[in-house]
């Protein structure tokens, strides 16, 4: 399945035992839809068991140290961090202000 997301969101189930996430797609969806999606990969090697985040960090820190040794990029840079960081910032900001208006910065 392939899809053209301009504004829209994918969240896997927070807990093992929880399979079950939302995905939201503007224009396709009127509201988060429950989809079947694991926040283990149960493929993955077994020091992912360790972590507490369902093997994502295991994937997000093995590439930053290969980026080091191979002198790449890594797929989630700081600019990429940023993006999917300070926006939830924002929010909470502007929720605790009362609901304000405020503008998300671009890092690019």
């Amino acid at each position: 399945y392939s899809h053209s997301l301009d504004v829209g969101f994918l969240e896997s189930g927070r807990q093992d035992y929880e399979n079950i996430g939302l995905r939201y797609f503007e224009g396709e969806d009127s509201k988060g839809v429950n989809i079947v999606c694991s926040p283990r990969d149960y493929d993955a090697p077994k020091e992912t068991l360790a972590g507490g985040h369902g093997s994502s960090e295991y994937y997000l820190v093995n590439d930053f140290l290969d980026s080091i040794e191979f002198n790449t990029r890594p797929v989630i840079d700081v600019i990429r961090g940023l993006e999917m960081t300070v926006p939830g910032i924002i929010a909470h900001e502007a929720a605790m202000e009362g609901n304000v208006w405020k503008d998300v910065p671009v890092y690019r």
